[in-house]
């Protein structure tokens, strides 16, 4: 019976650890880490990629920059400040790369119809 009082006790306390550091989330701060860090890193990273892939080294490197300053802003928020700001960082990461890879799927769908003389509809 001893053990179950234990683990019941440690989870409790982790339960207790973890949802006092949602509590402690600044919804502003979650908001500009979805925005800024999540969707729009993305949509720059996949953009740099294709700027290297076509040899535009002053776009790729400013690109590049940017990125990095972004990451350093959104690594510091999330590590330094409160682990749980991971999750808006998460959650924008997927939809920016959800967003980008879905425009530039539209954008090569458009040049190839225009390449083979299709009309759009």
């Amino acid at each position: 019976m001893q053990i179950w009082n234990e683990i019941i006790t440690y989870l409790h306390q982790k339960i207790d650890l973890w949802w006092g550091l949602i509590m402690q989330l600044d919804p502003l701060t979650c908001i500009l880490l979805f925005l800024i860090y999540g969707i729009i890193f993305e949509a720059l990273y996949a953009r740099s990629l294709y700027a290297f892939r076509d040899f535009k080294a002053l776009e790729a490197s400013t690109l590049s920059c940017v990125l990095f300053m972004i990451s350093l802003w959104g690594l510091s928020e999330s590590l330094t400040d409160n682990i749980m700001y991971a999750i808006p960082i998460i959650l924008g990461t997927f939809v920016g790369t959800y967003a980008q890879v879905k425009i530039e799927k539209r954008k090569s769908e458009t040049k190839r119809r225009a390449s083979s003389g299709e009309t759009e509809v």
